[in-house]
């Protein structure tokens, strides 16, 4: 049972992997338009914000007031890494998780 559930895990993971770098370069290669550009931007702060509320209120049961305040300067450097100097998402991320703390 375990080493099933690993299977699956790893599979998606790898499927999540694929649809990343294919977004990515069809970024890079420029089919993808501003506007559909800012909404995959947009897509991805939003589902990172949800997966750590559930983490936070889902698993713990906490509900804290600081979780937002520390979303909002991540997703603020991380937007400006990635809108206004063009960087890319996955380093824009990590350097917003960085900044957040």
């Amino acid at each position: 049972m375990l080493r099933r559930r690993l299977a699956l895990n790893v599979v998606i993971a790898i499927i999540l992997a694929a649809v990343y770098f294919g977004v990515s370069l069809s970024i890079r290669l420029g089919l993808i338009s501003p506007f559909q550009q800012l909404n995959l931007y947009l897509m991805g702060i939003n589902i990172i914000l949800a997966v750590s509320l559930n983490l936070i209120v889902g698993f713990t049961g906490q509900l804290a007031l600081g979780h937002a305040g520390f979303m909002a300067v991540g997703a603020y450097v991380s937007g400006i890494l990635t809108m206004k100097l063009g960087q890319p998402f996955l380093l824009a991320t990590l350097a917003g998780a960085l900044a957040a703390g």
